[in-house]
């Protein structure tokens, strides 16, 4: 039997909320099209209509707000 995946849930990745920022890093890097990325509640589009994934690293079309909640939940 091969391994099972590990979730990673409702995680905040690390980098700045200030309008300007757009690259955020998760702890881990998740199987590939298996990342659920959310903006205030809102589930966002991946493949650069919200956002691309490119290892552990997310990188936002528009950057998000100070006052925005964001949390990835992931497979790894």
């Amino acid at each position: 039997m091969g391994a099972q995946p590990v979730f990673a849930d409702k995680e905040a990745p690390t980098g700045a909320k200030n309008s300007v920022n757009t690259t955020f890093t998760l702890a881990g890097t998740p199987l590939s099209g298996l990342e659920y990325v959310y903006l205030n509640g809102q589930l966002l589009q991946s493949g650069g209509i919200d956002y691309t994934i490119t290892g552990n690293t997310i990188t936002f079309v528009t950057p998000p707000d100070a006052i925005d909640k964001l949390v990835v939940s992931y497979r790894k």
